[in-house]
Order: structure tokens, then sequence, then C-alpha cells
């Protein structure tokens, strides 16, 4: 790829650089307020694991004064960085686990304890940068981004999280599971050529069948890799703290890799039964590579489009001009939660924030 490089060279320039340009200008999100420079990956995963709780783990339920004793105990090999201790903050008696300290230690002293006391996923630390920002202002936030990607990083390293094929749990009733499916697919089949139901119906059953099937055994094997090491499964860490992969990249690890799409974008009524710990058969794999094949040809085209759709955004926004921050207008556009099965992808809340 090519790159321009940009170099302010008159003392207005650079100064409009310092202003604009610089990092610790740019925390917020303009889309909507939110901040943008949020610990990822390996930081949130070491920040995640530094908050977690073990039961039972060394030095649990001792009493210690403060940071420092916490620190002086680690080092020493008798208290472990999970265990539940108790401490003083600010007159009073809390309850909390020596990790939290160390993450309360690079905290500003507002923040408070409910939202470090407690296991903090990607979501809860992007709430904690936020609530810095809003609270104590640009260089206090900056400097305690710093310290957190400085934490986050340190303690990804000592946990040494890697992923195991052991790590990797294929659910016990897998096989049942599959077997009813097929007799399932085998009854709608029969009503087909009995011309009991039309080609478009039986195809329709078919992907509810395998696409229940699915679920039920994703829900399963990630009830199996939750409990596992009691919470400590190195991949269940990384999809639970949000730091990498989802809970459908574990299924098709450990569950089943399920159904494929076409080129043409429609489903393959045969699904991948097989996970990737188990290895694809030589059918399985080639159904599989449609999907390969069609993200890569994708990633190719769409970014034209991609390109050519901001053009035409900027073209068409370029005259407006926003110069009060509230119109005065009573006609508006009704904004609702974004839903998919039932579920909530976004909130009304982080919908609206920042544009109304």
């Amino acid at each position: 790829d090519q790159m321009a490089v940009h170099v302010p060279l008159s003392q207005e320039a650079i100064a409009e650089c310092k202003v604009l340009m610089l990092s610790s200008m740019n925390i917020l999100l303009p889309a909507s307020g939110k901040s943008v420079t949020v610990p990822s990956q390996d930081m949130v995963l070491g920040i995640y694991y530094l908050s977690l709780e073990k039961a039972g783990a060394k030095g649990s339920h001792k009493i210690c004064t403060g940071i420092d004793e916490v620190m002086m105990a680690l080092e020493s090999k008798c208290l472990d960085i999970h265990a539940s201790i108790q401490t003083m903050i600010d007159g009073r008696k809390i309850t909390t686990t020596a990790g939290r300290l160390i993450i309360k230690s690079i905290l500003p002293d507002f923040v408070p304890e409910n939202s470090w006391n407690k296991v903090l996923k990607k979501k809860d630390i992007a709430a904690l940068v936020d609530y810095v920002y809003k609270q104590g202002g640009l260089e206090i936030t900056a400097s305690f981004l710093d310290r957190l990607k400085n934490l986050g990083f340190e303690y990804a390293t000592k946990a040494g999280i890697s992923i195991s094929i052991a790590d990797i749990i294929v659910p016990n009733d897998k096989q049942k599971a599959i077997n009813e499916a097929k007799k399932q697919v085998r009854e709608i089949q029969n009503s087909y050529n009995l011309g009991l139901i039309t080609s478009g119906e039986r195809y329709n059953k078919i992907i509810d069948i395998w696409k229940s099937t699915n679920n039920v055994l994703s829900k399963e094997m990630m009830k199996l890799v939750e409990k596992d090491k009691e919470g400590f499964n190195s991949i269940y860490m990384m999809a639970d703290s949000g730091a990498r992969g989802s809970a459908a990249q574990i299924s098709q690890l450990a569950a089943m890799r399920g159904l494929m799409t076409k080129p043409d974008g429609s489903i393959i009524e045969t699904p991948i039964i097989s996970n990737f710990r188990e290895g694809l058969n030589v059918l399985e794999y080639f159904i599989s590579t449609h999907g390969a094949r069609k993200g890569l040809a994708d990633t190719a085209l769409k970014t034209a489009n991609a390109g050519y759709l901001t053009r035409k955004l900027i073209d068409v926004a370029q005259n407006v001009k926003i110069t009060i921050e509230d119109c005065g207008t009573h006609e508006g556009v009704e904004i609702n939660e974004i839903t998919a099965d039932s579920s909530i992808i976004e909130t009304l809340e982080e919908r609206i924030l920042g544009r109304v």
C-alpha cells in the first residue's frame, strides 16, 4: 500500500496539530460521545484475569491494610492474586480480591467501588474509561489509559494464557442430538416424497432442525467450558472477557460447524456436523470452502462499495453546518432498540447517546 506522510512545517500548523490531532485530544468518538481509546485484546485479557475471583485460593479471607501489604504478600507467595480478601477503603470495610486492589491502585481516587470491585470485561473497562474522562478530564484520562495499558499487558504476560486442545470440550450428548436431528430430517424427507409438503417447506424445516440442534449443542458446550477449571479455561476467558473470539467461534471448535452458505447467499441444507477438534471429513471440508472463498471475494468487492458510499455521503452532507445545539423542531425520528431472536443487540440508551 501507499501512504502519505504529512509534515506540518509552520508554527501555526504545528500548534494546530497539537490541538486537533494529538491522541490525547481524541479520546471520545464524535458519533456517540463514548470513549474511543479503550484497551483491547491482550490488555482486556490481562485486566479480566486480574479481576477474577477463585474460591479457596491461597490466602483467602485474609485482612490486609492496603495495596502495599497485598503486594508484599503476593511477592512472598503467601497470597494468591485471585484470593478474596478484606480491606479498609475510606473508613469502610470491603471484601475484594488481591487483583482488584491492584486495579484500584492505578485508578484516580474519585472512581467508586462498584466500578472496579467486580469482574471487569471489555464493556466494564470501557465504562471505567468513560467515567474517568467525564469526572477527571483529558490529562487524568490520558495518564490513566497508559497505566491501564501497562497493567493489562503485564498481567496478560504473567497469566501465561495459551490455547490447548484440552480447553476445547466436546459436549457428551453431541451424538445423541445429531442422531435425533437426522431422524427428524428423514421424517420430513418422507413427508416430501409422499407429497404432503412442498419443496420450499421441506427445505425450511430441514434448515430449522439443524439450526436448533446447533444452538442446543452450543449452549451445552458453553456450559461445560464455563465450568471447566472453575472459569479459568483459556478459551472461555478469551471469549468471556471480550478480548477475542465469541461463543459462535468456540462452537465451531467444540460443538459443530453448522450450516454453510453458497456463493449466492442461500444456505446449503447439508450441515457440517464435525467440529475443528474432531476434524472434518472430505465432503465437509469441500462444503466449507464455499464460505471461505465467498469471504475473500466479498472483502475484495465490498471495499469499493464502502469507499463509494463514503464519497456520496460526503457529497450530500458537505453543505450542512450545525451551528446550534437544539434546532427546536417538534418532528423527530422514532428510534427503538435493535433486537434479534428475542435478545437485545443494541439498547435504546446506546442508540440515542450523543444524538438527542
